[in-house]
Parts: C-alpha cells; structure tokens; sequence
C-alpha cells in the first residue's frame, strides 16, 4: 500500500532498488536510487605504510562479512587482522588454525572506530552481499586502499577506488591483498581515487540529488 501512494521512492542503491522491484510490483521509474552520505567526521590521515607486517581492517563478522574466506586468503601473509564486532567461537578456532595474528575490537564508539580505521593499512569488505556499503567509503576517506567485492552494491559504492575480488575466490582475495602489499603504485592510485570518490558522497552532492527531486515534485 504505501509503495502504491506516494509519487517516489528513494533506496540508497541499484541494488537495493532491483531488490524492492523483485518483491514489489511498481513503476521502476517512480524509485530513484540516492545514495548514503559519508560523515564529515571521516578525514584523511597520513600513514606511513607498514610493507613487512601491515595492518589489515575487518569492519564486521555476520555470515555476510565473509571474514571465513578471508582468514583463509591471509594464511601465511605477515599481518596483524584487525577485527570489529564480536567473533564466534568457530571464527576464534580459524584464525588460530591459519596462524593470523589479530585483534579484536567490539563496541567501539563512533571516535575509536575512526581510530581503527587511521591505525589500519589497508581494509577488507569482501562481502557476500551489502545494501550499500559504507566501510569502502569510510576507508576512502581516511586515505587507505580497500579491497571489496566485485557483487552486490560495492562496485557502486568503490568505483574506481577498490580492488574488486570475487567474494567466493581465497585465491583471488589472497592475490589483491599481495597486490596491495607490494605495489607502491597501486596503492597510491587507490588511495587517491578513494579521495576523489568519497566526494559523491558528500553531504552537499547528496543533499542535491534530494533537492532535485523536490524540486520535480
């Protein structure tokens, strides 16, 4: 019923938009995709990049996080896995059979999740699925490389400023994590892009995409 009502629907990806068209029979014209806004409070940090033991950031650990096949791809890379949100006890007995160096950070406020994000090397989002996407932006931001999945919404979300990896392939996320260890250049590149994409995010760029829908209201 309200679906029927109102005169526009805004999701905040295609992805999510073709999901609600799958389970609603509607005008696909009538929903306009307009993304999420990263916070302002995100800003880039400096960071002198650790080749020989980097610090690799896992920003959740639900089923869809997919940080099994991650601690899979890490296996025998020099690294600390640093990990936000609460571990199973099976998550626990991986890390420990693949011999990855970690921490575990859980409850973190809005500040020290900002600090983890600045403490970190690079960051991993290889996800199953995702209705957005925000740990690619938030890594955008603070100056750090992502590798991120090549399905669901973060293609949208990273652009150009990600490696995308097949969420499913150990081999392939393994291969973007050396990549990024031991290419200079594409990690500059990355981290460049990643700054450049985070302003179609912005609070002025998105309240736009608003404004012109009222404005066709």
């Amino acid at each position: 019923m309200p679906v029927a009502r109102v005169k526009w629907i805004t999701v905040v990806s295609e992805t999510t938009k073709q999901k609600l068209l799958h389970h609603v029979s509607i005008d696909p014209e009538k929903v306009v995709v307009i993304p999420n806004v990263i916070s302002q409070e995100f800003t880039y940090v400096p960071n002198n990049f650790n080749k020989i033991k980097p610090t690799i950031l896992q920003v959740g650990t639900k089923y869809n996080k997919n940080l099994e096949r991650t601690i899979e791809a890490l296996n025998a890379i020099p690294c600390t896995l640093m990990i936000v949100g609460k571990l199973s006890d099976e998550q626990v007995k991986r890390l420990k059979r693949n011999n990855i160096e970690y921490i575990n950070k859980i409850g973190l406020t809005d500040e020290q999740l900002r600090e983890a994000y600045a403490e970190s090397d690079i960051v991993t989002f290889v996800s199953l699925f995702e209705g957005f996407g925000m740990p690619i932006l938030e890594a955008n931001a603070t100056g750090r490389p992502v590798v991120t999945s090549s399905c669901s919404s973060m293609p949208e979300v990273a652009g150009d400023a990600a490696l995308l990896v097949n969420p499913l392939d150990v081999s392939e996320i393994r291969s973007a994590f050396l990549s990024l260890i031991e290419n200079d250049v594409l990690r500059e590149k990355l981290v460049v892009r990643g700054l450049e994409n985070v302003k179609r995010f912005s609070n002025k760029a998105v309240a736009q995409m608003y404004l012109d829908l009222y404005k066709k209201m």
